[in-house]
């Protein structure tokens, strides 16, 4: 009897190890939406989701929707042109100034986690060709660039992340790839102060971007 105790003690022991993680914050749904001060370096979340097998349906082919992982800024609505003016200038400096944060991610696959491959994009509108592509994102894990986009918003409402009274500004960093539907672990931690943004209120925010059809 004692062995068979032992036995049932080890394997319960085992399980648990094996099992996913249970103190990182928890998104109830997906999108994720959850607080990230990107203003403070050493600021870190861990979330752990489940990736929907959202289909694009302007592809002819069965496709997943891209999925995007970035950042967006909330503030309450209204104002003058004094307000106008610095929401412009905040949102200049987001996208000219590099954000770095280290970003892994992980997915939960035959009873353990397995990196995910995560792609940043690139391009040449500078040199006025107008080009954007992505490739994969350094072994360092850090990535630096935020690049201004639209999420699905519809998805957003319906999980009550999207208020009348609020505005919101909305970057990635990165996607992605492939968005296999799911369990997923996130973790992601800001590199650097931003002194210009220390005031602002910002949100990771990992979701489908607005339009359809975007490879």
């Amino acid at each position: 009897m004692r062995s068979i105790n032992a036995f049932v003690v080890c394997a319960a022991l085992l399980l648990a190890a094996c099992a996913p993680h249970k103190s990182a914050l928890k998104a109830e749904n997906f999108p994720v939406v959850v607080p990230f001060a990107i203003d403070r370096a050493g600021s870190k979340v861990t979330v752990e989701f489940e990736l929907p097998n959202a289909l694009d349906l302007y592809f002819k082919e069965p496709t997943l929707r891209p999925v995007f992982i970035g950042v967006r800024r909330v503030e309450d609505k209204g104002g003058g042109a004094a307000e106008l003016k610095e929401w412009m200038r905040r949102s200049d400096y987001l996208q000219r100034n590099t954000v770095p944060v280290h970003l892994s991610v992980q997915q939960w696959n035959q009873w353990r986690w397995v990196p995910v491959a995560l792609h940043e994009m690139h391009d040449n509108i500078v040199h006025g060709q107008g080009r954007v592509w992505y490739e994969p994102i350094s072994d360092t894990h850090i990535v630096s660039r935020l690049r201004r986009l639209s999420p699905d918003h519809t998805e957003l409402q319906a999980i009550g992340q999207k208020r009348e009274d609020k505005v919101y500004d909305t970057y990635e960093w990165a996607r992605i790839v492939p968005p296999t539907p799911g369990r997923y672990r996130l973790e992601i931690e800001s590199q650097q102060d931003h002194s210009d943004i220390r005031d602002l209120t910002f949100e990771l925010l990992v979701s489908h971007h607005y339009q359809y059809g975007i490879q």
